[in-house]
Formats: C-alpha cells, sequence, structure tokens
C-alpha cells in the first residue's frame, strides 16, 4: 500500500469500487470501501506491471479480512475483476510519487 498525501491531489479521482462510470452500480463498495480508495490511488501513482499486480494483491487482502464469512466469495471475485480488467487504467511509468512499496511488502 502506498501512502497519499492528505489531502490528495485534485486530479486524483476516487471512483470507489467500481470503474467510476455507470458500471460501478455492479461493483458496490459494500465492506470494501476503503480497500477500493486506496487500490484507485495506487493505480493513480503508477509504476511497473509489478506495482499493479502488488496493488491487486493488497486489494484482493484488505477486501478478504474486511468481508464476512459469507462475502469472501465477492472479494475474490472483486480481485479477479482488477486483475482481469484493470490492466489498461494503470499507467505503467515513473511513478508519480516515487518511494516505492514499504519494506516487508507483498513481490510479483
Amino acid at each position: 500500500m502506498k501512502t497519499h498525501p492528505d489531502p490528495p491531489p485534485a486530479e486524483f479521482k476516487d471512483s470507489g469500487c467500481g470503474p467510476g462510470n455507470f458500471w460501478t452500480k455492479l461493483a458496490p463498495d459494500l465492506w470494501f470501501a476503503p480497500c477500493c480508495r486506496q487500490h484507485d490511488w495506487d493505480y493513480f501513482v503508477g509504476g511497473t506491471e509489478c506495482d499493479r499486480v502488488i496493488a491487486d494483491k493488497y486489494l484482493r487482502n484488505c477486501a478478504l479480512a474486511r468481508a464476512p464469512w459469507w462475502g469472501k466469495p465477492l472479494a475474490l471475485l472483486y480481485h479477479q475483476a482488477v486483475k482481469r480488467f484493470g490492466g489498461p487504467f494503470y499507467p505503467r511509468r515513473e511513478p508519480r510519487f516515487p518511494g516505492g512499496w514499504p519494506q516487508g511488502a507483498l513481490t510479483c
């Protein structure tokens, strides 16, 4: 999880757990809102393909930790959706705020 300044820059758009358009209703925030907000931030910061994989893993772990036992399959579904469809929205470039992932972070 990459930390962000408070408040975040004006160009940062938090779309919650959906893609930020009419499809958002297909992915309600439920218990996962903080996880999705962090995931949006990680995608905003950008980085390498490895950084994207780590951001997606953080989303999965956060969503699994927040979901009740009967919501865990939905957490895994959200993770699969970002793995499959999130790539085109991830800016592969030098991160906007260098510093990388914290020590002991997940790996690709």
